[in-house]
């Protein structure tokens, strides 16, 4: 871990609410990890507090964070321009696992929970191993669908759910996974999963049923990313952990859903 004033290579609006943003940034970073970001000045305190994101992509010199605009910070980030200095602290956290037996792998992510996983399928392809990957995502509309033509040239099976029924399976993501399970249409070694709370919750549900291994990625407000402040608890069945420093990614079993 450590803090670098990092440029801005370039700032892309992908769709009305989802921007990709490319940092200068040098070193190791594990799929599922993240940086805490700060895109304003420290003489400014509205917003207070830096920003947790995850890594899109890793490229020669730099990472490209893919964000969503939800409120005041996001907004600040989509007037940076190249050129721009941010504040990144990172890498943080406890990545994505990848165990070599695993044969057939099924992410299922939601919304900005897609963030993560295109660095985890670069990771696996420069290891040298080719498990059969589905991706499985949904969001409330088309406009939650980003990235997904990227996968589809990375040799990843998608398939798509939208709340609104505007592409792909009408309803939610997790049903269409759940539905795909029942029918033998994927028989992955594990899950991997982040997005809304509820879809992780019933995700873990669906995995504990069928004696699937599944690990979940936690997004919760945090402090400062580095275990001090304690913002980010959960309760787990070995008790209270930081979701910065033990997480952000977690085994679903380990999770007390019900508190969370």
């Amino acid at each position: 871990m450590k803090r670098t004033l990092s440029k801005v290579i370039y700032n892309r609006g992908i769709s009305p609410s989802y921007h990709l943003l490319g940092l200068r940034w040098e070193g190791r970073i594990d799929p599922g990890q993240f940086f805490m970001l700060r895109p304003w000045s420290f003489d400014r305190f509205d917003p207070l507090l830096n920003r947790p994101f995850g890594v899109y992509r890793v490229f020669e010199g730099g990472i490209e964070i893919l964000y969503k605009v939800v409120g005041r910070g996001t907004r600040i980030m989509t007037g940076l321009k190249e050129g721009d200095e941010v504040i990144l602290i990172g890498p943080l956290g406890r990545g994505f696992p990848f165990m070599e037996g695993w044969e057939e792998v099924s992410i299922v992510s939601g919304g900005v929970g897609i963030a993560p996983f295109y660095h985890l399928i670069q990771w696996i392809r420069e290891k040298g191993s080719f498990p059969a990957l589905s991706l499985y995502h949904g969001g409330r509309g088309e406009e939650d669908l980003v990235g997904i033509e990227e996968f589809e040239r990375a040799g990843v099976t998608v398939n798509i759910a939208t709340e609104r029924g505007t592409r792909g399976y009408r309803g939610l993501i997790s049903d269409l996974f759940k539905r795909d399970l029942e029918k033998g249409k994927v028989r992955p070694s594990a899950v991997l999963s982040c997005g809304p709370k509820g879809m992780l919750k019933e995700v873990a549900l669906i995995c504990r049923e069928r004696g699937i291994p599944c690990y979940v990625s936690l997004d919760r407000m945090m402090g400062c990313g580095i275990g001090t402040c304690l913002g980010c608890v959960v309760r787990t069945k070995g008790g209270y952990q930081r979701v910065c420093m033990e997480g952000p990614v977690f085994e679903s079993e380990e999770i007390v859903w019900e508190e969370l």
